[in-house]
């Protein structure tokens, strides 16, 4: 009984990409995606006492080509971020350009928030035909954000919190 108890406190939450494909638009293409956020109980309570957390999506796009190297059409990354207020006693959530995606009063609902890219735009019309081999990756990462005297206490103690997940990777149909 003893152990199993313990293995139950180690299992961590899950964080993974659940999903992922690109859209087209009428200017170019968007990216939506479904995300996995659970951080770890260090993690939650890194949050709950004021430590920002950053949840970054790593973007690659790639022509594949036959007798050359692989094309890079995109390779960037964009971050939201995630702050316990304690005044308002809500988790605050930053979007992708600096916007207030949120103020939730549950943790669990700021990261289902977090967890899905909706219409991120990816590339522009011009830069695919039908008749292009293109393959996507998508990948997260979950750190805190740096510059904080909290923030380096914390990380003294609970470093490998940090987590990131496996590339998804597709095939983009046009």
């Amino acid at each position: 009984m003893w152990a199993v108890a313990v293995h139950a406190q180690n299992v961590e939450a899950p964080f993974d990409v659940r999903s992922a494909y690109i859209e087209p638009l009428e200017h170019g293409f968007a990216l939506q995606a479904t995300l996995d956020l659970g951080l770890s109980q260090q993690a939650e309570e890194a949050v709950r006492n004021g430590v920002p957390v950053k949840v970054t999506l790593d973007i690659q796009i790639m022509r594949k080509r036959h007798y050359f190297i692989d094309k890079k059409l995109e390779d960037r990354s964009i971050s939201l971020t995630l702050k316990y207020d304690a005044l308002s006693n809500r988790y605050m959530v930053s979007g992708f350009d600096g916007q207030n995606l949120g103020a939730f009063p549950e943790l669990s609902e700021a990261l289902a928030v977090m967890g899905h890219v909706d219409g991120v735009k990816v590339l522009e019309k011009e830069s695919l035909s039908a008749k292009d081999d293109v393959e996507a990756s998508v990948r997260a990462n979950v750190s805190v954000e740096s510059g904080s005297s909290t923030v380096m206490r914390y990380l003294m103690f609970w470093i490998d919190w940090r987590r990131s997940t496996d590339w998804y990777t597709w095939h983009v149909k046009l």
